[in-house]
């Protein structure tokens, strides 16, 4: 029997019709991602992105909106001794799974997540990817489209996601800092789609999303900004 750490990947989804099925064969094709339990958990009553889904080998459930709440319903029957919290527009690099097993052979690291690249890139988003090498890095707080991983103990121990509209991934990895626990932020890099920048304007969406983020750490209510920013 293999004593290498089962990993689950969660992937919460809202209207991801068009990009399920790319992000299912991604897992499956990477090194290792034949073995990884795959639970998708859609945040939508009409279920219309889990109804689209072709692979018979992944667990499909339903939970009401909101990606904490959504990520929660999906950890909370699993098989995986870790879990990788996964955007549905996110892509891991070929060598995730191993580079997570690796950084938890250190029994004193507990989680982490992935340097990032936008797909497609350009000169803008290349600088912004640049610049977010030094805020993981001396943070350790990788956000949501990182990849962030966790031990499943370590997750439970923590009560999981917080009930919020708006940072839940922030919220989790300031939880595991204050607790002075090791997060590892691996190389990767995880591809993540800059379809938001495109769509709402490369400006437009770096300042709200380097406002909201800056209101945050002040201590602005998360149910406000979670009305207020758009998903």
């Amino acid at each position: 029997m293999s004593d290498e750490l089962s990993i689950t990947v969660i992937i919460p989804v809202l209207h991801e019709a068009a990009s399920i099925n790319g992000a299912i064969d991604n897992i499956r094709t990477i090194e290792g991602g034949n073995a990884a339990e795959i639970i998708v958990v859609d945040g939508d009553e009409s279920k219309d992105t889990i109804s689209t889904m072709k692979k018979k080998d992944v667990i499909k459930l339903s939970s009401k909106k909101g990606r904490s709440h959504q990520m929660n319903e999906g950890a909370k029957d699993v098989n995986g001794d870790v879990l990788l919290f996964l955007h549905a527009d996110t892509k891991l690099p070929s060598t995730a799974l191993k580079e997570i097993r690796d950084a938890l052979k250190d029994p004193s690291v507990v989680g982490g997540g992935f340097h990032l690249r936008f797909d497609p890139s350009n000169p803008y988003l290349g600088l912004i990817e640049l610049l977010n090498v030094p805020r993981v890095n001396i943070t350790r707080i990788p956000y949501g489209d990182h990849a962030i991983f966790m031990r499943r103990n370590v997750f439970k121990e923590l009560g999981g996601y917080s009930d919020v509209l708006f940072m839940e991934d922030v919220e989790l990895m300031r939880r595991v800092r204050k607790k002075k626990m090791k997060i590892a932020i691996l190389k990767g890099p995880v591809l993540t789609s800059s379809r938001r920048f495109r769509d709402d304007g490369y400006l437009k969406h770096s300042v709200r999303f380097f406002f909201f983020h800056l209101i945050y750490w002040l201590g602005a209510s998360t149910e406000w900004m979670g009305r207020h920013y758009k998903k």
